[in-house]
């Protein structure tokens, strides 16, 4: 939660708001969740995906 940068300013609807979106970093959980993710993703691809591909054009579809 932000809070206004002046004590006159709590309150005032009129005045313009400074939006802050953090440290711009990635979270940790999310770097695992990514991580998790790549390795699903490769593990699938080589695993299903080339190997059917493989079948495929061996026996000519």
């Amino acid at each position: 939660m932000t809070t206004p940068t002046n004590s006159s300013d709590r309150g005032n609807d009129q005045a313009p708001h400074d939006f802050g979106y953090g440290h711009g970093r990635m979270p940790f959980f999310m770097k695992l969740v990514w991580l998790g993710f790549l390795a699903f993703a490769t593990w699938y691809t080589v695993q299903f995906l080339l190997t059917a591909a493989h079948a495929e054009i061996t026996t000519g579809g």
